[in-house]
């Protein structure tokens, strides 16, 4: 697997082996890894209390079969993803994908779709592979690019992250959240 699309393919196939409701399990851990980039963009570009992005309380809908609060979160968010048309900084664009990441999962619930899962993973690895770019100094488009962007540490240890956790849930874990707060926590883009 000498390429980014390569891994991101090998992740989705073995989580579409998990059962649906493990696979909304685990979609809620990759919104959860992402969130901290929504916090940051809202600090940095637009104030603390206009995003609707709060993982913890899509997931106590989601378990309390509060479909509504779900489809009014969903709205909410759609508005609120961020549009980097006019803004350069990367942190715009890490900050679009977590919060179409989060609207995903929203569908998801609502409507079922596993193949939304894909979608999820490709937003989360699309900010993986950036990150690892700038964190190589890549600044340009290079044939061997995805290789390097793979072997990176930040990389590899992303996806073998994702990869313990699919492991996890095979294993009948359940999600909660003081396991969401841990992989908002522990995710690479958390800084308090």
């Amino acid at each position: 697997m000498k390429k980014v699309v390569d891994r991101i393919k090998y992740l989705a196939d073995i989580v579409t082996e998990l059962p649906l409701a493990k696979r909304v399990e685990f979609s809620f851990l990759v919104a959860a890894r992402m969130s901290p980039l929504v916090t940051r963009y809202k600090l940095k570009f637009r104030g603390a209390n206009d995003f609707e992005f709060d993982v913890g309380t899509l997931w106590k809908n989601f378990s309390d079969g509060n479909i509504s609060k779900i489809d009014q979160t969903l709205r909410i968010s759609e508005t609120s993803i961020p549009d980097c048309e006019s803004e350069t900084d990367r942190l715009c664009i890490f900050a679009q994908n977590a919060a179409i990441c989060f609207v995903n999962v929203c569908n998801l619930i609502l409507n079922m779709d596993s193949s939304l899962v894909g979608r999820i993973i490709e937003n989360y690895f699309d900010t993986i592979d950036y990150v690892a770019q700038d964190s190589l100094g890549i600044s340009e488009s290079r044939a061997d690019t995805d290789e390097l962007v793979i072997n990176s540490n930040f990389f590899a240890t992303e996806f073998e992250h994702l990869i313990e956790r699919v492991e996890l849930l095979r294993k009948n874990t359940s999600v909660d959240l003081n396991m969401l707060e841990n992989e908002r926590i522990s995710s690479p883009f958390y800084s308090e």
